[in-house]
């Protein structure tokens, strides 16, 4: 697991790295508001954990409007059947 951090706009940010590649990315939201985070997976379809459906980052960009103490896991989509 990387080290926990907080970064611009109050969001607290980890995530886990496994056999070289980025595993998911754990995103709380302190009070809410837009969020845009480079993916580490690229343009490659991303998963928001139990919100259903898929985000494409065409731009490499992952972008989501949060809310205030909203936790948000991304992971690639090709990982979750």
């Amino acid at each position: 697991m990387q080290p926990c951090g907080r970064r611009g706009g109050a969001f607290l940010v980890s995530s886990e790295q496994r056999n070289g590649a980025i595993a998911f990315i754990s995103i709380t939201s302190e009070v809410g508001g837009p969020l845009t985070i480079a993916s580490p997976w690229g343009k490659q379809a991303v998963r928001l954990a139990g919100r259903g459906g898929e985000l494409r980052p065409d731009s490499g960009l992952i972008v989501l409007q949060t809310v205030r103490g909203g936790r948000y896991e991304l992971t690639p989509a090709e990982r979750n059947p």
